[in-house]
């Protein structure tokens, strides 16, 4: 986390406490400036817990990526899971980074040989498709990754020797 980060969120704590150190207790009764107080309380208190759930999310990303580049990809799946979910259940489904990390599941997925990759890879082409258009790069991508589960599985089914899909 950067200097800026860390400045602006003990500027927004500071000023949190301030305005609910303004509405606990008023001398002369309740007044407009008491309420201000509190009201700039609320929206702080909202931006101290929007910085902190950026923080996680971003931290859940990092550890993506180092799971990643590990070769952990169950570990990484478990991660992008979580991930597809939060941002589905924030932005829905057909939002451009539900949609991105839904993709980077669906690729996961695929290099691990679960059985499910190439469903998850065709729900996020239709979405991608409806939302973005078919000449996106990114719906060329999932139509792409789609290609690309689906010649693996007919080499996996050509071949007898390979071991059987994973959920």
């Amino acid at each position: 986390m950067g200097n800026r980060t860390r400045t602006w969120e003990a500027i927004i704590f500071f000023l949190a406490t301030l305005a609910v150190l303004s509405v606990v207790a008023p001398e002369g009764g309740l007044q407009a400036e008491h309420v201000a107080g509190g009201l700039a309380g609320v929206v702080c208190y909202g931006l101290v817990r929007s910085c902190l759930a950026r923080r996680a999310a971003i931290s859940r990303v990092d550890r993506v990526q180092r799971y990643v580049r590990a070769g952990e990809l169950e570990k990484a799946l478990t991660e992008l899971r979580v991930i597809v979910a939060e941002n589905e259940s924030v932005g829905g489904t057909k939002h451009p980074i539900t949609m991105y990390w839904r993709h980077a599941l669906a690729q996961t997925k695929g290099e691990l040989g679960h059985a499910d990759a190439l469903n998850t890879a065709k729900v996020n082409l239709t979405y991608r498709t409806e939302t973005l258009g078919a000449g996106h790069r990114d719906t060329l991508a999932s139509q792409r990754l789609c290609d690309d589960l689906l010649a693996k599985i007919q080499r996996s089914l050509a071949s007898p020797s390979s071991p059987p899909a994973r959920r």
